[in-house]
């Protein structure tokens, strides 16, 4: 099936991609059930101007079984004259911007600026194998790779496909997951349906962390080292033919060659800086020691961030509203700190970054009583978890790893 299904209607997306203002992402639309992929790529756009580009593209449904989804409930309807929670939500933020830009700041473009010149003067004592330079390296290959890869495919840096694109390729050089990466799995999957079983992969990931890592929490972060950089190499065979047929059900891989070429070249760059030289300055065996205990570092860091934010502090009542689902299924910290989210990325504050992924993350922080206001008029503030402090945040998630009466996934019921 070509076409995606958007609140129980189908549309040529594949038509529309190439005049498409966030990229070929809408691609992956393609062949599934689109609806919570839709809603929260425009929670911030002009749903008119939106309904009546989409109505050009309306075609009949196919026949035959339609794909599967998860057991949400939209009413829009209803929304008009008794809005819900995300409704009312996106209204305030809307109003919040009101007509100002929310995509990146000009702070956060000086500060990656500034973190290049960092890197470029500290790109030879690292290839010599000086200690010093490791946290420096982590904390760029964090915010220069991982979170500017992050930023851009969820086209929150900027409304220009060119820049979000161009962006993507840099953050490559830096070691980040690949921009197609995130498009099949993250986009899609993991931010559409997160911790639902079947729908989001890295939610199985964390499963088979619970399996392996029972009563020795610090193993989940020791395997997530491996696991990332093995999910590294996994894309590259990805995009071989025999790969693009066996997993185009689940990755749903549609951008092609031209996409491939520049992404292996800044790869190489990557593997060039981080990888190579080190072994030519210091010789083959200390310089692989050397990169492979910086990038060990990269992503044991990463994971510090990454792995708590979705495995549930506690049951939750079981809800059909998505938004109040992705809600629950989030767990933030130090929503207060600014410090916490400069050096986070913004990803302190996850709960809202699921439901508006296209706001740049650093303006989370201003929108968080936004955020917390809204919850509490509709009754549902205890949906919202938020850790106290980054600690408090790990000792959550080592919880989460030793107790076995939250195992199960509140996904399991959608």
């Amino acid at each position: 099936m070509d076409v995606g299904i958007i609140h129980g209607k189908a549309y040529d997306l594949e038509a529309y991609a190439e005049h498409h203002p966030g990229g070929l992402v809408i691609k992956l639309g393609t062949g599934r059930d689109a609806t919570e992929m839709f809603e929260m790529y425009h929670a911030m756009s002009d749903m008119d101007k939106v309904w009546k580009t989409m109505k050009v593209y309306e075609v009949p449904m196919p026949e035959g079984e339609l794909p599967p989804r998860p057991k949400f409930e939209w009413n829009y309807e209803k929304n008009k004259t008794d809005p819900d929670f995300y409704t009312t939500l996106k209204t305030r933020v809307k109003a919040h911007f009101n007509g100002k830009s929310y995509k990146t700041t000009w702070q956060k473009s000086a500060r990656r600026m500034m973190l290049f010149a960092i890197f470029l003067a500290i790109l030879q004592p690292f290839w010599k194998g000086q200690y010093w330079t490791i946290p420096l390296m982590v904390m760029i290959r964090w915010l220069l790779g991982f979170m500017l890869s992050h930023d851009v495919c969820h086209c929150a840096t900027s409304h220009s496909r060119v820049v979000n694109e161009t962006l993507s390729l840099v953050s490559m050089t830096f070691g980040a997951f690949k921009s197609w990466n995130w498009m099949m799995w993250h986009d899609v999957g993991h931010h559409a349906h997160t911790n639902v079983l079947d729908y989001d992969i890295a939610h199985k990931g964390i499963g088979y962390f619970k399996q392996l890592v029972q009563g020795f929490p610090l193993m989940a972060y020791i395997l997530s080292v491996g696991n990332m950089e093995v999910g590294s190499m996994w894309e590259v065979w990805l995009w071989t033919g025999f790969a693009q047929k066996v997993c185009k059900p689940v990755f749903l891989n549609k951008l092609g060659l031209k996409e491939f070429w520049p992404a292996m070249i800044c790869e190489a760059i990557f593997r060039f800086n981080f990888f190579v030289m080190p072994c030519i300055y210091q010789g083959f065996w200390p310089g692989l020691g050397f990169a492979v205990l910086t990038h060990a570092s990269v992503v044991g860091a990463t994971a510090l961030i990454l792995l708590p934010q979705h495995p549930p502090t506690k049951p939750e009542p079981m809800t059909h509203d998505w938004a109040l689902y992705q809600t629950s299924s989030s767990v933030d910290f130090s929503t207060h700190s600014l410090m916490a989210n400069w050096i986070s990325g913004g990803m302190n504050c996850h709960a809202i970054h699921h439901l508006m992924p296209t706001i740049e993350p650093d303006r989370y922080h201003d929108l968080m009583p936004i955020f917390k206001a809204t919850l509490k008029e509709f009754g549902e503030e205890k949906r919202w978890h938020e850790c106290k402090s980054f600690m408090d945040f790990q000792y959550t998630f080592m919880d989460f790893v030793r107790d076995p009466h939250i195992q199960k996934s509140r996904g399991n019921a959608l």
